[in-house]
């Protein structure tokens, strides 16, 4: 490695500590290697950055560091491993580099030379600019999907049809996008180490779990400094939230929430207990129906309704199922008796119109029976809401009521509300 290079990159590791303290407590524990495959620098699964020696010496000092501190948040928030988990990584990319390089640029960090990074600005077309600044990565992911599914189903153009125009990109009108505007995501390689890191966060024989609470570990450490320096990274406060507050298990919490509605057990000597024949055993009685209401509207991502589904096939494990997809209609009721049932489903989903869920509340309201359990998925997005009120009470009134949303809490009195 060049003397050069070190001498560089050393000079901005310092200027990023100068400017942000939480960024640069990161940056000292986070592995960096020269390395020609990106197109300036890059990030791995594993939070390995790499930087590319020929294009990072072009830049000025400012723009050395925007580009280091822009890499090691990436892999400090674990966001290649958290664009593994969604549709389209690419999409996520460009996500987190609008929020992280909007709180990089609050805190003094200058982008110079040809670096033109993707900022909340690029996507107005899903929100206010100083709202998406606040927006959590995947906040921001999830609108861009949308506005790419309806685009693709208007079948328009530009902005209106599913485009994402991104600085550096085909549509973006400038190919020098310096390697920030959603292709800084790469595959693990070697290169010669510019810094080791900490090794703990690197340790190959510790399962992914371990190293994520590491991570975690990590960027808690790093708020703790910025906020003794006095330099809290407000402009990544809802990021940060993001990835350190503990994932509840929404799933079990579904499936708990279901299955206490469904049945109930007495003791019975007709069954002596299995254990001890001694003592009675028990017998269930009163299993009731779940009613499924799957919002297939045209804002629900093929993921989202991937997800809603699995869930029902889970019910349909503990009870009989009843499902209805809606979007600005309701659709005929599919009967789920057993989990082969559930696995049929998606061929039989209609729906890609409005959000109104007043028709689908009355028909379910029509064929309740007392002890029923009936669920909602959605993505919180109501045309209908407050119209929708009354019937939100009188389902609550005869069933046990649970909401399962993927974005805004729906007004339902007396309904449990699970975030997905």
């Amino acid at each position: 490695m060049g003397e050069d290079l070190k001498k560089a990159f050393d000079e901005a590791a310092s200027l990023v500590m100068l400017k942000s303290p939480f960024v640069g407590s990161l940056l000292y524990k986070v592995r960096v290697i020269a390395s020609k495959f990106p197109d300036v620098a890059g990030v791995d699964r594993f939070g390995v950055v790499y930087i590319n020696p020929d294009e990072f010496m072009k830049l000025s000092l400012r723009g050395r560091a925007f580009v280091v501190a822009h890499e090691v948040l990436h892999a400090a928030l674990r966001h290649p491993v958290r664009g593994e988990k969604v549709e389209s990584p690419t999409i996520f990319n460009y996500a987190a580099d609008a929020i992280i390089n909007e709180a990089l640029i609050d805190d003094g960090f200058s982008p110079e030379g040809n670096l033109k990074p993707v900022r909340a600005a690029t996507f107005s077309f899903v929100g206010p600019e100083d709202e998406i600044k606040r927006w959590s990565v995947e906040k921001l992911y999830r609108e861009l999907m949308k506005h790419i599914k309806q685009g693709a189903a208007g079948g328009g153009g530009g902005s209106g049809g599913g485009c994402i125009p991104v600085p550096g990109t085909s549509n973006g009108g400038d190919s020098a996008g310096g390697g920030l505007a959603g292709g800084d995501f790469v595959t693990p390689h070697d290169g010669e180490v510019i810094r080791e890191g900490d090794p703990k966060l690197y340790d190959e024989n510790a399962d992914e779990n371990t190293i994520n609470d590491r991570w975690r570990g990590a960027v808690e450490n790093a708020q703790m400094v910025a906020k003794t320096a006095g330099k809290e990274p407000f402009g990544l406060l809802r990021e940060i939230e993001a990835f350190l507050k503990p994932k509840l298990n929404w799933r079990r919490l579904l499936r708990a929430a279901i299955s206490s509605g469904l049945q109930k057990h007495v003791s019975t000597w007709k069954r002596p207990s299995r254990k001890h024949t001694d003592f009675p055993g028990y017998q269930k009685y009163g299993v009731r129906r779940v009613h499924a209401l799957v919002d297939t509207s045209g804002s629900i991502s093929e993921e989202e309704l991937r997800d809603f589904l699995s869930e029902v096939y889970g019910a349909a494990r503990l009870s009989q199922v009843v499902v209805r997809a809606w979007d600005a209609q309701v659709y005929e009721k599919i009967d789920v008796k057993s989990p082969s049932d559930a696995k049929k489903l998606t061929k039989r989903m209609r729906g890609g119109g409005g959000t109104t869920i007043s028709p689908a509340l009355r028909a379910t309201l029509r064929e309740l029976r007392s002890g029923d359990v009936v669920v909602v998925f959605t993505d919180g997005y109501l045309f209908d809401e407050d119209e929708a009120q009354p019937l939100f009470s009188a389902v609550a009134s005869r069933a046990k009521t649970i909401v399962v949303t993927t974005d805004r809490e729906v007004k339902a009195p007396g309904w449990t509300q699970i975030h997905l």
